[in-house]
């Protein structure tokens, strides 16, 4: 990283507008964020960012990310404009980082190598199964331009870009002997539909084959608009089912599923569709019809 001509602070914003500075090491005036010590462990603010923002998730190791970018030289110069990224990451069984999606950055990519390459070295303690999490970064400058431990003004912090962070919540129900056999990763919607339609829903309806993979799929409600349908359906094209054997004469066996999606920010309730359960009790083929 070059090294800066002057101290500068740099305050990270996360979620819940929590805020974090950053330390200047004294070694290369290196400036990043204080998530951890200089021995990995979490700080106090880290831990308790965590317990608030994702419950299900325990921090015990990391590195903390350079308030920097990368060009296409592959250099990295201090970040001198307010940026933000809106980054998912699966957490593997054993707790390590395992995958990203770049759910959004402005500037558009400005951060993503800074964020991915620290996040990649973060460690949790053990989950049960691999789960994907969402978090929204935003960096910036507060005024006076001076290395300071002062939480930013508010109105300082209503000037820096806010990226969106998708909430989605899924409702299934499956015929009697389907047995999921890998847990899809989630289709999140793009930053771009979250904009334009902040919350939407959609219930489908579908055929899983002998082989377990979903086919046949039915729209069965939308709202407010169809904006949404085309990402739920890729999620259900996603699943994946135990195969099995159907006996002659037995019914197809079908799925049900509701999506909700909205952006976090946003604080517009989300339309209430079609529920998986109610689907699965009154369906009628398109098909057959009963």
């Amino acid at each position: 990283m070059k090294r800066p001509g002057r101290l500068l602070t740099a305050l990270l914003l996360l979620m819940a507008q929590a805020t974090y500075c950053v330390r200047a090491d004294d070694e290369d005036d290196d400036f990043r964020t204080t998530f951890f010590d200089d021995k990995g462990r979490p700080t106090d603010a880290a831990v308790r960012y965590f317990q608030q923002t994702l419950p299900d998730l325990k921090i015990v190791h990391g590195v903390d990310i350079p308030v920097a970018s990368q060009n296409q030289k592959g250099e990295w110069s201090l970040l001198d404009e307010a940026a933000c990224i809106t980054l998912s990451f699966r957490v593997s069984a054993s707790g390590t980082v395992d995958k990203f999606i770049v759910l959004d950055s402005q500037p558009k990519d400005i951060l993503v190598p800074a964020v991915t390459q620290a996040v990649s070295q973060w460690k949790f303690e053990k989950l049960s199964a691999p789960a994907w999490f969402v978090l929204p970064f935003r960096f910036g400058w507060p005024k006076p331009r001076k290395l300071t431990m002062q939480r930013g003004s508010k109105d300082e912090l209503d000037d820096l870009p806010e990226c969106v962070a998708p909430k989605i919540d899924i409702q299934s129900v499956f015929s009697a002997g389907v047995e999921s056999a890998d847990k899809a990763d989630h289709v999140y919607p793009t930053a771009d539909l979250l904009r334009a339609h902040p919350a939407g829903c959609a219930t489908l309806a579908f055929r899983i084959g002998a082989d377990g993979v979903p086919a046949d799929l039915e729209l069965l409600d939308a709202k407010p608009d169809q904006s949404y349908v085309d990402v739920a359906a890729l999620q259900v094209e996603a699943w994946r089912f135990k195969p099995f054997a159907l006996a002659q004469g037995e019914s197809p066996r079908r799925g049900f599923a509701q999506f909700s999606y909205t952006a976090r920010q946003a604080g517009i309730p989300v339309p209430q569709c079609m529920t998986a359960d109610f689907a699965a009790q009154h369906y009628q083929s398109s098909e057959h019809p009963q």
